[in-house]
């Protein structure tokens, strides 16, 4: 039985930034390259000046533009999830799962009703851990005091979701809103 749902951060509850830039990278060893550097910065071993100076001089991109993606001041939310996850919160526990490298998501991104609606929240760079690591799942779960296979995980990487599969949960790859919401659906009439 279906009792947690448990969301990912950027691409999810956030549009465009880095999966843009990430996935915009002309070449696989270069995509992998990135990626490598941004889960240094998720799980704390660098801060965040030294990943966008390593990042603009990997990817060749200009300091300014890798800034604004980190740097952002008005991210897109996606107010249509947020208010769908707030129709969810009576009757299951809600969770954030992020891989973040600071305390922006807290500090910047929502605001204190936002945040009040998830009963628990794990952010990579403070377990020094992160997705797909298996142990950051199952800490999402524990966290909610709930079985990993009584969990739903929500992310728009489908490495991610797979992970969260290996541990027993449920997962959604989120593409679009009323995709992830018809899914959603049919995996909470199932319970």
């Amino acid at each position: 039985m279906i009792k947690a749902v448990i969301f990912d951060c950027f691409g999810v509850l956030t549009h465009g930034g880095w999966k843009d830039f990430w996935t915009a990278l002309p070449s696989e060893e270069l995509r992998s390259k990135a990626k490598d550097l941004h889960r240094s910065y998720d799980v704390g071993s660098l801060n965040r000046t030294d990943f966008t100076d390593q990042l603009s001089g990997l990817t060749h991109t200009p300091l300014a533009e890798v800034q604004a993606i980190f740097y952002a001041v008005n991210p897109v939310k996606n107010v249509q999830l947020l208010h769908y996850i707030k129709s969810l919160k009576p009757n299951y526990k809600i969770g954030l799962l992020s891989n973040v490298g600071t305390s922006w998501i807290e500090d910047q991104l929502l605001s204190s009703d936002e945040l009040a609606l998830f009963d628990n929240m794990i952010f990579s760079y403070r377990v020094a851990m992160a997705k797909p690591d298996p142990r950051i799942y199952l800490l999402a779960a524990r966290g909610l005091e709930v079985e990993p296979n009584e969990c739903v995980f929500i992310d728009d990487i489908a490495e991610y979701c797979d992970a969260a599969r290996g541990v027993g949960m449920k997962a959604i790859v989120y593409d679009s809103f009323f995709d992830f919401r018809d899914n959603l659906s049919r995996i909470l009439s199932a319970n």
